[in-house]
């Protein structure tokens, strides 16, 4: 049997199928439906450019894309070509190798001249290789046995929805669970064209046949109905009559492929040009008078390779006598295609013995496989060194499948003691007598949780221990992975002796332990220095503190003694009356009053704080005030207070306030040092901030980042320890968790306190 030869030019559609890309979607769809077309080729001044399809028309519906813009925007730019002088078989080739189905049809100038589809090419071989040859069976046995149907009641969208999610041309429509009708690409073409609207029910706008057909009849009677009702899918049903699946122009094509072979005679004969661009070795090889076998022609890859003049030589020059004995073999009783594996001459193949037209003649299709056999040589090895790598490797290892141990190395036999690999298979992993701690073995539920965990999540790491008959506690540390191998779960365990690690933890263990204690001895020391180095810093403010309280008391003092003279005066002349004794002794208990005070904001001032406070930077600064305010105006030195902060701050309140007198005290004693005109300290607060400055002319640049450290002063050895900076910035930032720090301005030095704001 033979299949008729057809040019593409012969079958070519050439009219109404193109329009220019300025073109608006619409428009090319109002073509594409009143010429019946499935295809619009977008030309650009005769070149094409692009390909508007039915199936494009789901996308486009489906996103509800505006149809008034130019169809080159959404028209399919991959476009496949072919010449119209090229044979009906090589546009089959092209069609089921790109998986399309239509191809654009141009001159020898490039330029375009219509369209040839699947049904086309399939209309144009002759009917008798499918009355002869295909039944509907033989095609449907590799379609997908699922039919997607929507209700009669659905709507177009979702008709459109459904075809785009599924990537399907068509869409079945049932009632009460019967195919009533069925919605297709092409059906589409027509409601874009009419602009229906995508909420109508399908019911009222499907228009398609049904066409059903069964399992026994012929693909030529298949084609002739798809043609006289212009359609391209039937609906197949079993002998039983029930519906099975949906069959398609693209499905009876992708079928010629597999019997294709048959094609190659008549491909050999008409394009032997065309055999010599593909990449395969080909021979044509005859029997001459004398029954020897020469090589009657080579493609070009056959000659690069072997040289023009093997041509009417014998294959002999190629080929082994065993390998002649069955090329003449198959020469004498060829019935069909067969591949063997050939040395010819250097090199190896894969050769598809075809016959030729001649009847002393056959074609050898020859796939080089010498790469490959090289590859297959390599992997062998590669197997050959991970068995070495798995048998030899120092970390014992277990293949486990279904609960049973069903491989295993050398290493994990000496780890677990035991003489050979036959005592190992087929156990569960529990009969290892393995140990999860030093007092608890594996159990078997325990075991199988573990398994079902290494499965579930693809890997998992743990420890266990294994107590050898002489009583040594060996570690080992156990990385477990699912392996997927042939079809099955597959555990590839390894386990690593890890005794010297655990050795080594346990020492690093009693050496962190012996760190801790010995930071801990030190911390301690280091915090009974500074407690010593802040009781320092308090007897030294304490004098200091003397000084200003002797301030507050002369004044009061001069008073007590004035009133006492004048009660004395006043009895001796006998002027002495009881409201004048009144009014003399409440002055007098006015002015004890505060001397009182003063001694308890004195002896409150040094009190140790054990516990927190809530307290405002207001509080604080006016119990200091209390004390020094006095010792301060003697000095003439002026205190401006800007205190407008509403914050409370949970915190050591005493600690807090000996901070704030050292830095008054330090600013105090700069301006009078220097001799500053017009000296001032301001006290402002701003948020969570309390900000101390002075206008004595700041700090020096070369030992401002120096003036917290301990011992660090800038006073004579008589009148500074060095302490009271340090202290305040330990006090405010190790035991209050606040911010000390310091700056300089135009006038003076700044400190700033930061504190943090109390939420409770």
């Amino acid at each position: 049997m033979m299949i008729k030869s057809t040019f593409i030019k012969d079958i070519v559609k050439t009219n109404n199928i193109s329009v220019e890309k300025d073109v608006s979607i619409y428009d090319a769809v109002n073509k594409m439906y009143n010429n019946k077309e499935g295809t619009i080729v977008v030309l650009d001044k005769g070149t094409v450019v692009g390909i508007l399809t039915e199936k494009d028309l789901v996308l486009l519906l489906n996103t509800r894309t505006c149809f008034n813009q130019a169809v080159i925007n959404i028209a399919k730019k991959d476009i496949i070509s072919i010449n119209k002088n090229r044979r009906l078989e090589y546009a089959l080739n092209i069609l089921i190798d790109n998986h399309i189905r239509r191809l654009i049809i141009v001159d020898d100038d490039n330029n375009f001249i219509g369209l040839v589809t699947q049904e086309m090419i399939i209309s144009g071989f002759e009917t008798e290789y499918y009355r002869e040859n295909l039944k509907v069976w033989q095609i449907v046995s590799s379609l997908p046995k699922d039919i997607i149907t929507l209700e009669v009641n659905s709507l177009l969208e979702d008709a459109v929805a459904a075809m785009f999610d599924n990537n399907i041309g068509s869409i079945l429509i049932s009632k009460f669970g019967n195919i009533i009708g069925i919605i297709t690409e092409r059906d589409l073409v027509y409601f874009a064209s009419k602009q229906i609207d995508p909420s109508t029910p399908v019911e009222e706008i499907m228009t398609s046949p049904v066409i059903s057909v069964h399992l026994n009849d012929s693909i030529q009677t298949i084609v002739d109905m798809m043609t006289s009702n212009n359609i391209r899918r039937v609906l197949v049903k079993d002998l039983s009559g029930k519906d099975l699946c949906i069959m398609g122009t693209r499905d009876i094509v992708k079928n010629l492929k597999g019997t294709f072979g048959l094609f190659i005679e008549t491909k050999l004969k008409y394009t032997k040009e065309a055999l010599n661009n593909i990449h395969e070795i080909i021979f044509e090889l005859y029997r001459d008078y004398s029954s020897n076998l020469l090589i009657q022609w080579g493609n070009k890859k056959a000659l690069d390779r072997y040289g023009n003049n093997i041509i009417d030589k014998p294959i002999t020059l190629l080929v082994e006598e065993e390998d002649l004995a069955l090329l003449v073999n198959e020469l004498n009783r060829f019935d069909e295609v067969k591949d063997y594996e050939l040395n010819i001459g250097d090199y190896s193949y894969k050769v598809s013995i075809n016959k030729s037209y001649g009847s002393d003649s056959i074609l050898l299709v020859c796939r080089d496989m010498t790469k490959i056999i090289k590859l297959e040589n390599e992997v062998k090895e590669q197997q050959l060194t991970f068995e070495n790598i798995f048998q030899k490797s120092s970390d014992g290892i277990l293949i486990i499948e279904d609960n049973k141990i069903i491989d295993c190395n050398e290493s994990i036999l000496k780890i677990l003691e035991y003489n050979n690999k036959s005592e190992l298979i087929d156990l569960h992993p529990t009969q290892l007598c393995l140990k999860e701690n030093l007092n608890t073995t594996f159990t078997k539920e325990k075991a199988n949780k573990l398994i079902t965990l290494i499965l579930k999540n693809g890997y998992h790491t743990f420890e266990c221990i294994k107590v050898n008959t002489n009583g040594h506690k060996i570690w080992l540390e156990v990385v477990a992975t699912k392996i997927i191998q042939n079809s099955k779960d597959i555990i590839h365990a390894v386990f690593r002796d890890i005794s010297k690690r655990k050795r080594t933890e346990y020492e690093l263990e009693q050496l962190n332990k012996d760190l801790i204690q010995k930071v801990n001895a030190g911390i301690q020391k280091n915090r009974k220095h500074d407690q010593q180095m802040l009781q320092q810093s308090r007897l030294a403010q304490m004098g200091e503190m003397m000084s200003m309280i002797a301030h507050q008391w002369r004044q009061p003092l001069a008073a007590i003694s004035t009133a006492c003279i004048s009660i004395n005066l006043k009895a001796k002349i006998n002027k002495l009356d009881n409201d004048t004794a009144i009014e003399i002794s409440n002055k007098i208990l006015e002015y004890s009053s505060h001397l009182s005070y003063t001694i308890n904001d004195f002896r409150d001032f040094f009190k140790s704080n054990k516990s927190k406070q809530d307290i405002t930077y207001e509080e604080l600064i006016n119990s200091i005030l209390n004390i020094i305010e006095t010792s301060i105006s003697s000095k003439r030195i002026n205190l401006v207070k800007n205190l407008n902060s509403i914050y409370t701050f949970n915190t050591y309140s005493n600690e807090v306030k000996q901070v704030i007198l050292n830095l008054i005290k330090n600013a105090e004693d700069v301006l009078i040092e220097k001799e500053i005109k017009n000296p001032k300290i301001t006290i402002e607060t701003d948020g969570n901030k309390l900000i101390i400055s002075d206008n004595g002319g700041g700090i020096p640049k070369n030992i401002i980042d120096k003036i917290f450290n301990p011992y660090f002063s800038t006073k004579s050895k008589k009148d500074g320890t060095g302490l009271g900076l340090y202290m305040s910035k330990t006090i405010i930032e190790d035991h209050c968790g606040g911010e000390l720090n310091v700056s300089n301005n135009k006038e003076g030095a700044v400190f700033q306190i930061i504190l943090g704001e109390n939420n409770d």
